[in-house]
């Protein structure tokens, strides 16, 4: 079994709320059609709070959330560091429709996502490789094992159990790849890098 690490979560007193009046915005999405905001102003990061499991991407005015270039964002809230030069940000719903709240924060906390990329969740171990990086941002709609290790890693029922969710992790030493294999039902795991 793979030795891991887990981050420690963002400290939460160096995040204040922005100054601006636009520091605040609720957005109606399904899974249908997206939908996009100008991002409040002066943020250096962003609290999102979602009611359903959702894609968000940022970008500019014509920004579009898309499986092939969004996070992955399970219900509930996270914060983000603002990409430099976004202006807008994007989102659609996973299978159900909801609303996303934006709260824009000073700070000097930039964590950004890169990469994103899927493996899939099934009865048989599939594998990826890792984004560049120390960081992963995992995102699984479903409960899974995985493993982490070269190009011939695989997971089994005894690899890391990964319950449905989102977990930011360091990559072991020497890993360059993700195992995942289903412990029930089908799905997906979504892997984007942390800078």
């Amino acid at each position: 079994m793979s030795n891991l690490t887990l981050v420690p979560p963002v400290e939460f007193d160096d995040l204040k709320p922005s100054a601006a009046p636009s520091g605040y915005i609720s957005l109606e999405f399904s899974a249908v059609s997206g939908t996009s905001s100008m991002l409040p102003t002066n943020s250096g990061a962003v609290r999102l709070h979602a009611l359903a499991d959702c894609l968000v991407a940022f970008g500019d005015s014509s920004v579009v959330a898309s499986q092939e270039t969004s996070i992955y964002m399970a219900a509930g809230t996270e914060v983000f560091g603002v990409p430099a030069g976004a202006t807008h940000l994007a989102v659609k719903g996973l299978g159900e429709s909801g609303l996303l709240t934006v709260t824009g924060l000073d700070s000097t906390h930039r964590t950004q996502l890169t990469t994103n990329t899927m493996v899939p969740v099934q009865a048989g171990s599939s594998s990826v490789a890792l984004p560049s990086g120390r960081m992963v941002r995992l995102f699984s709609m479903t409960d899974c094992f995985i493993e982490f290790g070269d190009a011939t890693v695989t997971a089994d029922n005894t690899s890391m159990f990964f319950e449905a969710g989102t977990e930011v992790m360091r990559v072991p030493s020497g890993a360059t790849h993700v195992a995942v294999k289903r412990y029930a039902l089908n799905g997906g795991l979504y892997i984007s890098g942390v800078n």
